[in-house]
């Protein structure tokens, strides 16, 4: 179960800032924006695939694995003139491990679409979207691609605030064998209302669920040879409900952004681990049945100086909290509880 990717709440705020931009341009022709960020930082489990990996290859994993990071991000895009409302979008966003290269990670997407005013406070926006992630910077090896579609309703209140609703569909193809089950398709419908107060505060409220439907999980695997082997059966199905606050505050060339997100997942039906014993004859075997559980908490806060001219610092600190029913007892296959702190600065320049 992956809580964290692909419910991609990031394409919330973007996709209303890219709207709203496009609702207040003036401009013909082609409007484009370009941004690039580059700095350093520390995270305390940079392994990118922890949270989906085979529960096999988990048996010869640590429980976390800390590192100095450097990050790289560069966005661009193009939008339409005001009476045609098409967009354009690529990103790639990456961090390197210092003391692992095969722990770095690198996400890239492209997104394109049209945004369609039904009138002055209605609008539709249908978006097509193609991301890969990869890690491993050694090689740089794909981890699986999901191509996406989206469909949004935007009301602009043309006051303090603005409502919207979205829904897609996703389509997630393994390319790596550390998460070979990750086949299928994911669904999702979410809403949210943004405040606007004025120049001085931006605050969104959303909330939605999602619905993955991956292949299930069948793994052997030997454990002490002398002692027992184990049989898999790790169900793909899951539904996860998540709302969250995020909200940013202007004084002068200051900005102070923060944002927290709960995440609750669950299994549609339960995993099986039978262990089967070698030595003992009156032991046999045992079977344990659980339905995973997830309860994700995520929280971020950071401040930004603007020096003008589209340059700016940033700093940011990112706390990932996951508490999950499995590895709570004997019987489980894996321990899914994780706590992972991320602290970054980054100088930015932007282009509009």
């Amino acid at each position: 179960m992956k809580t964290e990717g692909f419910i991609k709440p990031v394409n919330i705020i973007i996709l209303i800032s890219a709207i709203l931009f496009f609702l207040n341009s003036s401009l013909s022709g082609l409007e484009n924006h370009f941004s690039i960020s580059n700095g350093a930082g520390w995270k305390s489990d940079v392994d990118p695939a922890f949270s989906f990996r085979s529960a096999a290859d988990i048996f010869k994993r640590s429980k976390s694995n800390s590192s100095a990071t450097i990050h790289f991000n560069l966005e661009a895009g193009l939008q339409g003139e005001k009476n045609n409302g098409w967009m354009f979008d690529i990103s790639m966003n990456s961090l390197i491990s210092l003391q692992s290269f095969e722990n770095s990670r690198m996400d890239a997407g492209i997104e394109g679409g049209y945004i369609l005013p039904v009138n002055e406070f209605h609008f539709l926006a249908f978006i097509l979207g193609f991301h890969n992630s990869s890690y491993d910077y050694k090689k740089i090896k794909s981890l699986y691609i999901d191509p996406s579609f989206s469909f949004s309703y935007l009301f602009d209140s043309n006051s303090f605030y603005a409502l919207f609703l979205r829904t897609g569909v996703s389509y997630y193809k393994s390319t790596s064998s550390l998460i070979e089950y990750i086949n299928g398709f994911s669904y999702f419908i979410e809403g949210g209302v943004r405040f606007i107060g004025g120049e001085i505060n931006i605050t969104d409220a959303f909330a939605g669920s999602s619905f993955t439907f991956f292949d299930d999980q069948k793994i052997k695997y030997n454990r002490y040879e002398d002692v027992y082997y184990g049989e898999l059966d790790i169900k793909g199905q899951y539904y996860s409900l998540y709302g969250g606050v995020s909200t940013e505050w202007t004084a002068g060339p200051w900005s102070f952004p923060l944002m927290l997100k709960y995440i609750y997942s669950r299994s549609f039906d339960a995993d099986t681990h039978r262990i089967v014993y070698w030595s003992d004859v009156g032991i046999g075997q045992r079977i344990y049945r659980k339905i995973r559980v997830d309860n994700t908490v995520e929280f971020s806060a950071g401040v930004s100086f603007d020096f003008g001219d589209g340059f700016s610092v940033h700093a940011e600190y990112l706390l990932h909290r996951n508490f999950s029913s499995v590895g709570e007892d004997f019987g489980d296959y894996a321990d899914y509880s994780r706590l992972a702190h991320t602290v970054f600065a980054e100088a930015v320049y932007e282009y509009y």
